[in-house]
């Protein structure tokens, strides 16, 4: 045993090389994936903005729509252990929250619940609050407190990043607003996503536009009746009015209301697709490099080894045998390598895809194990006879 001491000792460095350079490798993949996670995780495959109830309720009757989550977007004041402004999603449609940016395969900690607050892993550090801690926001003068149910994967959705919450929307939140109050997003699933261009061809954003009714209200609040002017006259002026702007809204342009979750997400996998390159390339060369070293250093103690393994010659011992058991114990010793690291790098990536970290360690560790098969192979075949002509 003491006398395989070195070749063990560079074993265990080679194993130490290939764990660290794994685990940097694999931490640099898990953000790469959490980057992206809220275009490659998700199910919506689109965002339309301003949507008005009626055109909520036509999404999620038509024929073509899985289903929709629409939201009320604020951004506001969250306070834990610190306080933080964030967007926050409100919904009164929750049984549709995994449509969102949030599901069972973004959740890092926690589970969903319907009365609490699911948070974005940003967000969360940002507040210094964990599962079960409550954080507090204000609207309109009034206090609300919801506990932290669920911590989800960072958003890095287009302008919902830099912290995003979701809660339920509930009665008392919409007492505290004298207006009728529009959804800001509805996350829209389609049974095939290519018929999206067509089904949302002619949207219009029309929560962006009040009711006629509301618009007569507030037009009364602001002004006084012209002097010229009975009820009835001024109440149609008034709708009139209403509905040459309501004629102007229908006729423009509103392109940007619609999102197709598939060109941000080409957008933000172009934005990895550099560091990603990197990180493939980090692992080939360290592979290339390790194996290399290994090979040399195994070539080294074999040479070194030439006048203990000439002693045993002497003694009887054949040098088929010699060479042989030198052989094995470097193959054994890299073989011990690459198991180690694979079995490690799985370790350390065992919350990620196993698959994808199987890649990696194999990438990384199978160029040891070929060249340090085939290598001693080779001493082998020159060394033996060397033995054989020097005994």
């Amino acid at each position: 045993m003491k006398h395989y001491l070195k070749n063990i000792i560079l074993g265990l460095v080679a194993t130490i090389v290939l764990i660290v350079v794994g685990c940097v490798t694999l931490n640099t993949q898990h953000q790469i994936q959490d980057k992206n996670s809220s275009y490659t995780r998700t199910t919506f495959d689109y965002v339309l903005e301003s949507p008005s109830d009626e055109q909520v309720v036509e999404m999620a009757n038509n024929s073509e729509v899985v289903a929709v989550f629409p939201c009320y977007n604020f951004k506001i004041e969250l306070t834990g252990d610190a306080s933080k402004e964030i967007n926050v999603l409100f919904s009164d449609k929750m049984e549709q929250f995994e449509i969102g940016l949030f599901n069972e395969n973004t959740i890092i900690e926690g589970q969903y619940d319907e009365n609490g607050l699911m948070i974005d892993k940003y967000a969360a550090d940002e507040l210094k609050v964990g599962i079960g801690d409550e954080v507090s926001f204000v609207f309109r003068g009034q206090q609300f407190k919801l506990n932290i149910a669920g911590i989800y994967v960072t958003s890095t959705y287009k302008n919902l990043d830099k912290g995003l919450a979701i809660a339920k929307w509930t009665n008392a939140m919409n007492d505290v607003f004298e207006k009728e109050i529009a959804y800001n997003l509805m996350f829209v699933d389609l049974l095939d996503e290519s018929k999206g261009e067509v089904l949302f061809a002619d949207y219009k954003p029309m929560g962006q536009l009040v009711s006629q009714e509301q618009y007569v209200k507030d037009y009364k609040a602001e002004n006084t009746r012209p002097p010229m002017m009975d009820e009835d006259e001024w109440n149609q002026a008034i709708i009139n009015a209403y509905n040459e702007l309501r004629n102007n809204f229908l006729a423009g342009s509103h392109k940007g209301a619609i999102q197709r979750k598939a060109d941000l997400k080409m957008d933000a996998l172009d934005q990895t697709a550099t560091t990603e390159s990197n990180t493939e390339l980090v692992q080939i060369v360290t592979g290339i490099a390790v194996a290399v070293v290994y090979t040399l250093m195994s070539v080294v103690i074999v040479l070194v080894d030439k006048k203990h393994n000439k002693n045993k010659i002497k003694d009887g011992t054949s040098a088929n045998m010699v060479v042989k058991k030198s052989i094995f114990v470097n193959v054994g010793i890299t073989l011990a390598t690459s198991i180690l690291s694979l079995i490690a790098i799985i370790i350390c990536g065992a919350t990620g895809s196993i698959v994808g970290y199987v890649g990696i360690a194999c990438i990384i560790a199978l160029p040891v194990l070929a060249a340090a098969i085939i290598v001693p192979i080779v001493i082998r075949l020159v060394y033996k006879g060397c033995l054989e002509d020097r005994a």
